[in-house]
């Protein structure tokens, strides 16, 4: 999924379930910017910004990477690499591991590893032992998860022929079935066999009808992004509406529109985000990558600073963010098969 889901669908669940539209665009945001938290290399934290982060010694943040991107992917092929950041965020096995002679790395949407991820957010609010604004933004990441499950089942975050290679992509237009373009047949034979790299984006596409071979007996999979993303939609406002106090009992009022922006025919997923502004003209759509960065560091150049903005916050969400994220990575690891 990309970020009309991620951020957009999120926020209009979470808003419409009861939440407050600050608290809606906490969980909205945290879920997209798992995909946008690339940093991996040490951050200078200036020496007046106190948080309670595992990851920060003598104010130098070892920040959690959450995505991979541009040439990052070449660190892809690294087990510790698909274990940190595929399994943990993006393609979650389906089941916890207790020793199966078979375990399986493959994602399944709404797995039982996706409920567990659910229930344990779901737990965290119940018990109060974290700051609401902790939990907002914990939730928010475990729904990037959970809701990956949907358009990234049938593919495993591990580099394996078996379970990720993809053949003889088709796409359902006008009726018929269409080859896909030619440099996107390029990509099929160039990209690794992780996640699903060689499906390009169509996964995450949320009107597409298409079709693959799979693996090494290039079996035959149909698959309707629509049907699998309005279920997704379903799942994850039930889950919402058991943490808010004030949810209405069922989606049924916006599920129309909802259904009118995920089959919005667009491949561009910034044009798709602005359809649901126009549908949902009530919610104040705004999501950038350096909004919570830029409250603990001034980055209008491309380099970090040391440089504080709004010194007299006491909450930083990015670093809330960057440790909420090490307890999933960590809930995760300690429960699957180790590669």
């Amino acid at each position: 999924m990309q970020k009309d889901f991620h951020y957009n669908v999120i926020r209009i669940l979470a808003e419409k379930s009861g939440f407050t539209a600050n608290e809606a665009q906490i969980i909205a945001y945290s879920s997209q910017f798992v995909d946008d938290a690339t940093e991996f290399s040490p951050i200078k934290i200036p020496e007046d910004v106190k948080c309670d982060f595992s990851r920060l010694n003598e104010n130098i943040l070892d920040p959690v990477c959450t995505a991979h991107k541009g040439l990052q992917f070449l660190g892809d092929f690294k087990k510790s690499v698909q274990m940190k950041i595929y399994f943990s965020f993006h393609f979650l096995p389906p089941e916890i591991y207790t020793n199966q002679k078979n375990y399986d790395y493959i994602t399944k949407s709404n797995s039982n590893f996706g409920k567990a991820l659910m229930n344990k957010a779901i737990e965290n609010f119940n018990s109060n032992t974290n700051s609401r604004t902790y939990n907002l933004i914990a939730l928010g990441i475990a729904l990037h998860t959970y809701a990956d499950t949907w358009s990234h089942q049938g593919f495993s975050g591990r580099k394996s022929t078996e379970e990720n290679n993809v053949e003889d992509i088709k796409l359902w237009s006008d009726k018929k079935w269409d080859n896909i373009k030619a440099i996107n047949r390029l990509r099929n034979l160039i990209l690794p066999e992780i996640g699903h790299a060689e499906a390009y984006h169509y996964p995450d596409l949320p009107y597409l009808n298409w079709e693959y071979k799979k693996n090494a007996k290039l079996k035959q999979i149909t698959r309707n992004n629509l049907d699998i993303f309005i279920n997704a939609v379903e799942n994850i406002y039930n889950y919402l509406s058991k943490i808010s106090p004030n949810a209405p009992q069922n989606i049924s009022e916006i599920k129309p529109q909802l259904i009118k922006g995920l089959s919005y025919v667009e491949d561009d997923y910034k044009k798709r985000a602005e359809k649901y502004q126009k549908i949902f003209p009530e919610i104040g759509f705004h999501y950038n990558p350096e909004d919570w960065k830029n409250e603990v560091l001034n980055t209008k150049s491309k380099k970090f600073s040391t440089d504080i903005i709004n010194r007299e916050k006491p909450i930083y969400k990015w670093l809330i963010f960057h440790q909420a994220a090490l307890d999933q990575r960590n809930y995760v690891i300690e429960r699957i098969k180790p590669l």
